[in-house]
């Protein structure tokens, strides 16, 4: 059952690099019988401001774009994933079934500077390198 605080992440291949999209469930309502949740990312200075001019009083604003807002269905499940890991693994998901229908050396934009095929490259060696620097860590906690 997801809590208020969850955190889920998103990656995207943009600008030729692999970038991920943390977003926080603010809030669970019901209507009608159907629990929603309502997931904000987590942007610094846009829906993570300052509150006041005290040292360290940082919070989300009390009024985020529906540009940075997804609703859901609690049912349905959470969107997006719960680890960086998962988030690339359905981004590389994406990314082989574009291949498999339209081709390795396709784009999905005119203007895009990547192929599907490059674009799977980035994406296996950020899980490259986010395993090796989860294995670092887990080293160090040790």
């Amino acid at each position: 059952m997801p809590k208020i605080g969850d955190i889920r992440w998103n990656a995207w291949v943009i600008d030729e690099k692999v970038q991920f999209d943390k977003h926080v469930l603010r809030s669970i309502r019901t209507w009608n019988g159907t629990r929603y949740g309502y997931l904000v990312e987590h942007v610094h200075g846009v829906t993570w401001v300052k509150q006041s001019r005290k040292h360290g009083d940082w919070g989300y604003a009390k009024n985020v774009h529906t540009l940075y807002r997804t609703k859901f269905r609690i049912d349905d499940g959470l969107p997006y994933s719960a680890t960086k890991a998962g988030a690339l693994s359905k981004l590389a998901a994406g990314l082989r079934r574009d291949i498999a229908k339209h081709g390795e050396n396709e784009k999905a934009w005119e203007d895009d500077p990547l192929t599907f095929g490059q674009e799977l490259k980035k994406v296996a060696a950020a899980q490259k390198r986010l395993k090796i620097a989860t294995k670092r860590e887990g080293k160090n906690d040790g």
